[in-house]
């Protein structure tokens, strides 16, 4: 499953995805960035540049 989102709602979802064993994965947007605490909560972090 793929989310998209910027909100910190989803935090505490993302810590029982995690308890469970699965790995959670963030892309930043330009212009869109993962910062601070939604950031601790994922095992891979990407950025796509602008085209």
């Amino acid at each position: 499953m793929i989310v998209m989102t910027g909100n910190t709602d989803l935090i505490p979802a993302l810590r029982l995805v995690r308890s469970r064993g699965f790995q959670v994965s963030g892309v930043a947007l330009p212009n869109y960035a993962i910062i601070g605490e939604r950031r601790q909560h994922l095992d891979l972090f990407r950025s796509v540049a602008a085209w």
